[in-house]
């Protein structure tokens, strides 16, 4: 086919007279990149064909000629010499696009100059040359945006004016440090464009979609009853707290789901219950994401098995990702041992950190539950106008999954594919969000209907409450709208790629897996996604596997472990992420609470497993199974050490079994801080509140007395 279509060019051009092929070059460069990262340059190649006087061998063959491209600056610095044929070998058409991997040191803009030789049987045909600039930065003004967010967040209190700041000053430094300019892009080309993806779009239509339901939920009664019923089991808030864990459990086949179902659902039954919406937030968030990334045959599969397997085919190794993907298991770290945390802490009733405060509110009865105190209008409500519509959501969203996995398998089959039909192959073809757009539609549909088949409702009060729910939502979608722009403009100035460079290639093996976690938890946390980390870290990081320790299979394990749990870290903890948000959403908690509440388990967690399991398994000192065990005795001992007691609830009961004052403090407190501070401070204490009052201790009936006035002061 390939001397057919030369054949008949060079008849043609013989016919017309033309004597001669003609190279016109365009070059395409980024607006922005970083310095000392590399980055791509294009170059578009114009064919045309024309009379050249020059040229003493007419009617040349295309095949025969050779393209030499030079990239260079005008300080005549060489980035890019190649020579490649004009034809593809495989199809035989003229090149149209070229390629270029380029790497610059120097800041400011930079003018590239592609310039094109064409020969042809030994012959220059013609020459040709354009021009591009890129606006290059050092590196570090790339890590800005992100932290100037999460500072403003933690110190204003405010989350979306921080989402916006992070979206401007990343278009300051792809604008030239123009504020004006920046201001502009920001609102006009970032904020719309985040919500351009078509997944973005689903993941705000199913919001919506719940929301509505839940707002039916309310309204008609449904929700109070199905917390009613719910605590007849959970008759304390222990059990309360296991109910939710076991919820979320039962949710694994996707985070979205799982966080947006049990949020909204138990909520009603924790506030029964006097546990804090940080609690059921935090149980919630932990139970979502560490699920999905660890079953191997959830929504994450398909997405995870494919980064894996691109990975592979890109540094040649001959692996099945599957079984990869099995083997990490033991090493996810994070995510098993969250799991521990959040056993620990209901079953122990001891809390660390701002959520002691939150959960002694909460069991006092002194928290402020909207919910529970709104007022229905309707005197039995009953618990299947909320169970019916929960369960046609989980139902509608397992069996949507299972069809468009299967059927999919089936057209891949129908071409010769060879794959066969299991748990595993049909979540790693089926489309999730397609799954819980239908699934929360018919929740909402089945709500509808039910009260109006009891005549709870008439239809214009269930649109009302329909769209009641909905409203709720729209917070969360702002939240989420800003969050996906700020991610877009982290993306935009290579914030990630510059802390992988960061890495090198020149560390020591065996502490890569411990390096992967930690950039792969910084760069999650920076820029509030854990997949879009996966889709950056993957390829560098097995890549770094390959020319550090080539053919170490052991390595290899561990590192992709290290990057899905180290995603799912970063994502845990972020205040921007999406799953932080629509878990502190859900559970009526606010956003930056959850984070404050959160983030002390979350780190407990992260530092135990980085330094107790990643570090020392990657070494080889002991297997991952080892390094799992002691993590776990050590965050349990954590806990029961420096944790405090809240005691539990039970409904029906105005006291909790809160130990008294005296014993209401942690093991460490009671035995080592309350030693060590009667030793310092004790005395120069006395006699601060000796000066301060005009005591002069003259006998030990004088001391007990200033002792009491001190006591008072302290308290």
């Amino acid at each position: 086919r390939t001397q057919m279509k030369e054949v008949v060019l060079v008849l043609l051009l013989y016919l017309s007279g033309v004597s001669a092929i003609h190279l016109e070059t365009k070059i395409r460069a980024p607006h922005f990149s970083l310095t000392k990262i590399a980055f791509s340059v294009d170059v578009d190649l114009l064919w045309t064909w024309r009379t050249n006087d020059n040229v003493t061998t007419s009617h040349i063959s295309p095949s025969t000629c050779k393209v030499q491209m030079l990239i260079r600056s005008p300080q005549e610095a060489l980035f890019a010499n190649e020579v490649f044929n004009a034809t593809d070998a495989s199809t035989g058409d003229l090149i149209q696009t070229k390629q270029f991997s380029i790497q610059i040191t120097q800041s400011g803009t930079m003018t590239l100059t592609a310039e094109s030789t064409l020969i042809c049987q030994d012959e220059t045909i013609n020459q040709s040359a354009s021009e591009g600039d890129v606006w290059l930065l050092n590196g570090y003004w790339s890590l800005i945006p992100p932290v100037a967010t999460i500072f403003l967040a933690l110190v204003a209190r405010e989350v979306i004016p921080a989402l916006f700041l992070g979206i401007w000053l990343g278009n300051l430094l792809l604008h030239h440090g123009n504020p004006l300019t920046a201001t502009a892009w920001a609102i006009g080309e970032s904020l719309p464009r985040a919500v351009d993806a078509f997944t973005r779009v689903q993941i705000m239509l199913l919001s919506l979609f719940l929301g509505g339901t839940v707002g039916i939920m309310m309204k008609s009664g449904g929700a109070t009853a199905f917390a009613n019923a719910l605590a007849r089991y959970a008759t304390s808030s222990t059990k309360g707290q296991l109910s939710v864990a076991m919820v979320a459990a039962c949710l694994f086949f996707d985070d979205y789901t799982n966080l947006l179902v049990t949020g909204n659902s138990m909520r009603f039954v924790t506030d029964k219950l006097r546990i804090s919406r940080a609690k059921l937030a935090y149980i919630a968030d932990s139970c979502s994401a560490t699920m999905a990334s660890l079953i191997p045959f959830s929504s994450w599969i398909g997405f995870e098995l494919a980064l894996i397997n691109d990975s592979f085919i890109q540094s040649g190794i001959d692996r099945d990702p599957y079984l990869i993907f099995i083997q990490s298991l033991p090493s996810r770290f994070y995510p098993i041992l969250t799991w521990v945390m959040v056993l620990t802490v209901i079953i122990s009733k001891k809390e660390i950190g701002p959520m002691l405060q939150e959960e002694r509110m909460a069991r006092s009865g002194l928290q402020a539950d909207q919910d529970s105190k709104k007022k229905h209008t309707y005197e039995k409500p009953r618990v299947i106008n909320a169970l019916i519509p929960l369960l046609t959501i989980i139902v509608v969203v397992i069996a949507t999954l299972i069809a468009q996995g299967v059927i999919a398998i089936k057209e891949q089959q129908a071409q010769g594919i060879n794959i066969s039909i299991s748990a595993s192959t049909i979540f790693a073809n089926t489309d999730s969000f397609n799954s819980l757009i239908w699934g929360t539609a018919a929740g909402s549909i089945v709500a509808i209907l039910l009260v109006l088949v009891q005549r709870i409702m008439s239809l214009s009060e269930a649109m009302e409450a329909w769209i009641y729910g909905m409203k709720n939502m729209v917070p969360v979608l702002i939240l989420l709208w800003f969050a996906w722009a700020l991610g877009d403009t982290i993306n935009q100035i290579k914030t990630a790629h510059y802390v992988v460079n960061m890495i090198g290639n020149s560390v020591n093996p065996g502490i890569l897996p411990f390096l992967v976690t930690v950039v792969a938890s910084i760069l999650s946390f920076c820029t509030g996604t854990s997949w879009g980390v996966m889709v950056i870290l993957f390829p560098l990081s097995v890549s770094l596997v390959q020319s550090l320790a080539p053919g170490n299979e052991r390595l290899l394990v561990e590192v992709v472990a290290s990057v899905l749990a180290g995603a799912v870290f970063g994502d845990h903890c972020s205040p921007i992420a999406d799953t932080t948000i629509l878990s502190a959403f859900s559970s009526g908690c606010p956003l930056r609470l959850h984070v404050k509440t959160q983030i002390p388990y979350a780190l407990i967690v992260g530092g135990v497993g980085l330094l107790v399991g990643s570090l020392p398994v990657g070494m080889g000192l002991y297997p991952s199974y080892v390094g799992l065990l002691l993590s776990a005795i050590i965050i349990v001992a954590i806990v029961l050490i420096f944790g405090r007691s809240v005691g539990a609830y039970r409904p029906g009961d105005d006291r909790t079994d809160v130990l008294p004052n005296d014993h209401d403090q942690s093991l460490f407190s009671k035995y080592v801080g309350r030693r060590i501070t009667e030793t310092l401070f004790w005395r120069s204490m006395v006699q601060r509140c000796y000066r301060r009052k005009g005591y002069r201790p003259q006998s030990d009936e004088s001391t007990e007395s200033a002792n009491e006035i001190m006591l008072e002061e302290i308290e």
